[in-house]
């Protein structure tokens, strides 16, 4: 019987350098020019790696990726988890230095514009009640706000989605409230962005009373135009995943469960 590898060996073979290990075995790497910290695979340059967090990414085959022991198998075709192990330590391959990041708080860094006009009308010509817009607008949740737009070279307006969590702000989403068709297409508008440092698998949220029931849309204005047809809702927590992020669900369930005190008992 083939003996199990410990968890010292996979923790050592995760942290093989992958740069060495492609020069090891005849994969040649190249760099963007527009790219820091990341090498692509002159055959396949859909496989990036992260040269800062000795991870890679091979985008064309469904996002595989992740560490060293995960390259060897999917990139070098060594099927067994436990043999691409030893095949790692078996070499004397250079281990990686990763730099851990301190996380940052987030810091909501923008002056709210005290005309809110185009913010509001981007929002009623999506459907929503001029109600809850009015209301979250009070309360902080909704703003506008300018950021800095590069291919323009200059401040444009944006709404900004303000994400709550235990009376602070722990994110922000933001929508451009200007019109390219040149650059976005059919729809003029670009898609809505993520503002740095903002919690990881986080996003908008809503409380409405003491929640017993969860409801979970993909986008901020999701969230909002089903609050519109549904304007009686009592006792819910409504979240947003700002994209499609199982992880987001977790915290979220988790957030209402320690922070509002309470079990939903409907998701």
């Amino acid at each position: 019987m083939t003996k199990r590898v410990t968890q010292d060996e996979i923790e050592q073979a995760k942290n093989v350098d992958l740069v060495s290990l492609c020069q090891a075995n005849g994969i040649d790497l190249f760099q963007r020019d527009s790219e820091r910290n990341q090498l692509r695979w002159t055959e396949h340059d859909s496989l990036v790696i992260n040269t800062k967090k000795n991870i890679f990414k091979w985008y064309s085959k469904d996002n595989v990726g992740g560490d060293a022991i995960n390259f060897v198998r999917e990139v070098l075709n060594i099927a067994s988890f436990s043999e691409a192990v030893r095949f790692l330590n078996g070499q004397d391959y250079k281990q990686a230095e990763v730099v851990v990041e301190e996380e940052k708080p987030f810091d909501y860094y923008f002056r709210n514009e005290s005309d809110f006009s185009n913010a509001n009308d981007y929002l009623l010509n999506r459907g929503i009640s001029s109600e809850i817009i009015d209301c979250l607008h009070q309360k902080g949740f909704l703003q506008e706000v300018k950021r800095y737009d590069k291919p323009v070279e200059k401040y444009v307006p944006h709404l900004a989605f303000v994400w709550a969590k235990d009376g602070v702000v722990a994110g922000t989403t933001t929508q451009n409230l200007t019109y390219d068709y040149d650059r976005f297409g059919e729809s003029g508008k670009d898609k809505p962005k993520i503002v740095g440092h903002s919690e990881k698998d986080f996003g908008f949220n809503i409380t409405l009373g003491k929640p017993e029931s969860v409801y979970v849309f993909e986008g901020a204005v999701d969230l909002l135009s089903y609050w519109t047809m549904n304007p009686n809702l009592t006792n819910s927590f409504l979240c947003s995943l700002e994209g499609v992020k199982e992880q987001s669900v977790h915290n979220f369930l988790n957030y209402v469960i320690l922070s509002k005190r309470t079990i939903p008992s409907e998701v």
